[in-house]
């Protein structure tokens, strides 16, 4: 159930997903992404673990490979595996990885957290990344990250284009942030 609490001090702590589902399958040409476009975004922010909630179905034939790209200056940012071993049927969990080193997703630019399995063969044997569908109140939408301005894709051709995938879904994932007193705020709201 979607909430919002306002505090007295005006920060505010919420969940903006009104449903949970597992959308796309992750196999073969077949990868998904969140994207994290910058309008929503204020400030700098630094990250050290990036985690998303990922299931199984059957017997994958691949690991799960995350990458964290920076669409604007065409980087990739942070690159990690996650072993087919250790993911969960549904409902699955939070996988991810510590960055070999923080990154900072620059309040300037756009990225892209995208996932594949290549060597997956089918959907009946490859993974699904858990989405939410966020509520279309407006002051939820807004403690969600980066608004409407952060959405899921979907790729079928290996990442070489990349199609929004229905209006309000959002890939559930996490980040562990380098604690600064001016992102507090935004920190609550993950």
């Amino acid at each position: 159930t979607a909430f919002m609490l306002t505090y007295s001090d005006t920060t505010y702590y919420g969940q903006p997903y009104a449903q949970l589902t597992g959308l796309d399958a992750i196999f073969d040409v077949n990868w998904k992404a969140q994207y994290l476009g910058n309008a929503g975004r204020t400030k700098d922010i630094k990250i050290t673990k990036i985690e998303i909630w990922v299931f199984k179905a059957g017997s994958p034939a691949d690991d799960l490979y995350v990458v964290l790209r920076n669409v604007t200056d065409s980087v990739d940012e942070a690159t990690f595996t996650i072993s087919a071993s250790d993911v969960a049927v549904a409902p699955g969990g939070f996988l991810g990885a510590d960055l070999a080193s923080p990154v900072t997703l620059d309040s300037t630019k756009d990225y892209r957290l995208y996932v594949s399995s290549p060597l997956s063969v089918d959907s009946a044997n490859g993974f699904r990344w858990s989405s939410g569908i966020t509520s279309a109140v407006a002051t939820l939408l807004g403690i969600s990250f980066e608004g409407d301005d952060s959405y899921n894709e979907q790729s079928t051709d290996s990442g070489g284009t990349w199609a929004r995938t229905g209006e309000g879904y959002e890939g559930i994932f996490r980040f562990k942030l380098v604690q600064n007193p001016a992102l507090k705020q935004a920190v609550s709201s993950f």
